[in-house]
Parts: C-alpha cells; structure tokens; sequence
C-alpha cells in the first residue's frame, strides 16, 4: 500500500520517494517519483518540506492491526466511523513498525470499571476566575465584538507583534489554506482569510503560547500544539465540506478544543502529573477521570475559559460539547479530535483514543468518506504548519 505524506525538510532522509515535482531554490527539479541523494536534501532544507512517498507492505500492515485493535478495544470498530478510525491507526502503527519506532497502542488494556482516587475538586466554576489575557489577544477579541469588523483594525492589532504577524503569515501559506499564490502583507492576508477568521486564528495562537509553559515530564507542548493544529486542519475540513461558512470557525475551534486540558496542566501541575500517570498506568482516557481530579471535564472547563474571555458563542459551545456533541460545529470538532488521534497527529496527554460518538457523523451531516479525506488533510497541513510556526 503505498501513501502519502508531507515530510519537513529537516526530516528528510537520502531515499525518499518524492510524491511531487519540486523545484529547488538553486532552479533545479526534482521530478515525482525520484528518490532523493544527499545533495537533494541539502538544497531542500530551505523549503519548509515536500510530499514524500511510503509503501507500507502487507507483512508489515499485518503486524500493525493487532496493535491496532488493542488501541480501540471498547471501542465499535465495526461503524463506519470506528473503521475509518482502525484504519488510519493501523497505517500509523505500520509506518512506525518501519522507523523502528515502539508502538502507539497502550501497553495495559483499558479498564473501564476502576474507579480513579476520590480528591477535593480544584476547581468551583462559580468562583473561578480565568487568567488575564495578552493585550494583543484583547484587543482581537474586542475587534471581534464590533460588527461590522474591520479589516484595517485586525491588521494594526496584528501588526503590532511582527512575530505573530510573521507566523500567520507562515500558516496561511501552508497547504491547508490554499492560497493561489503567495501572501505576503497581514492586512492582504486579513482580506483572504477575512477579517474574523485571522482575528480567531491569532487569538488562539496567543492563547495556546499564553498557557505553553508545561512539564516536559507531563505533555510535550511541541506535540500538544501539532495535536491541536490537525485538529483544526480536520475540522477546517470536514466543515468546508458539510457548511462551507463555517470551516474558519470551525478551525478556531480546533485550535483551541483542549484549552482546558492546557489550564490543567499549568494551573494544578502537580494533579495533572498525578492524573496522567494513572490514566497512562491504567489504560485510561483523561477526561474519564477528570472530573475526580479537578472537579469538571476539560471541555466544561475549555468552554468556560472561553466564555469569560468574550470568545464567540459557537466556539465557547462546540469546545465545551466536543466530547458529548449535540449539534453541529460540536461533531465537527468530535470527529476531527478522534482522527487526529487515531493517526497519532500530535499528542495532548491522553494514552488511549477517546471515546467515539457514531452519532456525531449524521449530526455533522457528514458521509465516512469525508472522515480520510479530513485526516489526510491534517497529516499534511500539521508538519507544515508546525514548521511555520517555529
């Protein structure tokens, strides 16, 4: 089985089957389907990467689906949603048989029935305050509130940090955005994007850096922030396929859906240490045992941030209801949170995929084609995006 990815170039190894024709800066071509010599790769660390070809033999698929299976025991593997979801793990527990690399699936089976430790809970909603926000990031979100808004505001607020400016700048030319041709000014890129929906992307990009100072021990923010971009690449996706008007929210959604596993994890280190190390020994999701932990799930708890903070309504919803979905943008963001696990795009902490909702597939108005076409989408927008925003 042969597949696709995109590759930064600081991952490129001599070899590599090029799934594109590339043009390199020097005025060279590297043709598809030509295997990459040290030279190439040399001249090729100036992109920020290209598509490469892997071919996944049979012998190696077939080691892959018993790894497979374990991760999603539990689970209905026989919906379309939970064979789609086999699949794209299987494909992810196959490439890393092939870089050696230990698997993914959790080395203890889940138990559904243990019943984690009894704490006080760390959080009162009704008394919490959430932290301050980034002046950058206020003066978005009270842009965002004016109707209508505009676009020669959100590029002065933007252009007052050239190092947020530069890095959207970087991620609306990564592949996901599909930009006929370069852009190169914030306030062109406001008028592509439009308005709301750079103001909504910066805004997460500031929050997520605003909570970013986490244990290595705990998550990798690296991986924690390349989960939440393929969430909102997928997203961005399955939206534009089902409601069109929605994909950029939908987007902002994505980036920010784990915004209350962020405040957990920098606010309650120590519980959030604890927790994790007995999901990860136990073989259970997170959010089944956060309510012990820290008195509320962390989508109630990203809703709330969210809220407080004056986000739009439909974001502060689909985050809070992304576990639990009921309309919408919440399934939208519940499918697009369950491919990006099951693909192993990034990591937010968990040790097991979480639980999946048939459900959410009619409520997005979405067919199971949709759900490979959406993670190939994430696949190979989140390495491009990652080197973006680096």
């Amino acid at each position: 089985m042969e597949i696709i990815r995109f590759c930064p170039s600081t991952h490129l190894e001599p070899g590599a089957i090029c799934a594109q024709t590339v043009y390199t800066p020097t005025g060279r071509t590297i043709a598809a389907g030509e295997a990459l010599c040290a030279a190439d790769i040399e001249e090729l660390r100036f992109l920020p990467g290209i598509f490469i070809r892997l071919t996944l033999d049979e012998a190696t698929r077939a080691k892959a689906i018993p790894l497979a299976l374990r991760a999603y025991s539990g689970h209905d593997v026989c919906s379309p949603l939970g064979q789609a979801l086999l699949q794209l793990r299987t494909q992810a527990e196959a490439e890393r048989i092939l870089r050696g690399q230990p698997p993914l699936a959790p080395a203890t089976p889940r138990a559904a029935t243990l019943a984690p430790p009894s704490l006080p809970p760390a959080l009162d909603l009704a008394s919490f305050e959430p932290p301050e926000l980034p002046v950058i990031a206020q003066q978005l979100l009270a842009a965002l509130g004016t109707d209508p808004i505009d676009p020669a505001t959100i590029a002065r607020i933007v252009g007052q940090s050239p190092s947020l400016a530069g890095r959207l700048l970087k991620l609306v030319n990564a592949p996901a955005f599909g930009m006929p041709r370069r852009v190169d000014r914030i306030d062109r890129a406001v008028i592509l994007v439009g308005p709301r929906e750079l103001a909504l992307l910066a805004s997460g990009i500031l929050l997520i850096e605003h909570f970013g100072v986490v244990s290595r021990s705990m998550v990798d923010m690296r991986s924690f922030f390349a989960h939440s971009i393929a969430v909102a690449a997928a997203a961005r996706h399955l939206a534009h396929h089902a409601q069109a008007q929605a994909a950029e929210i939908a987007f902002a959604a994505g980036l920010l859906h784990d915004m209350g596993r962020l405040l957990c994890l920098s606010a309650f280190p120590e519980r959030a240490k604890v927790c994790l190390e007995w999901c990860r020994s136990h073989g259970q999701t997170v959010r089944d045992v956060e309510a012990a932990f820290f008195g509320h799930e962390h989508g109630v708890l990203g809703g709330h941030i969210l809220a407080a903070w004056g986000l739009p309504e439909p974001i502060v919803q689909a985050v809070a209801g992304h576990h639990a979905p009921q309309g919408f943008l919440a399934a939208v963001l519940h499918l697009a949170d369950c491919l990006a696990h099951a693909a192993a795009l990034g990591a937010n902490g968990d040790p097991v995929p979480p639980r999946t909702h048939t459900q959410a597939l009619e409520l997005a108005h979405l067919s199971p084609e949709t759900l490979m076409e959406a993670a190939n989408a994430a696949r190979s927008s989140t390495d491009a995006f990652l080197a973006a925003l680096t």
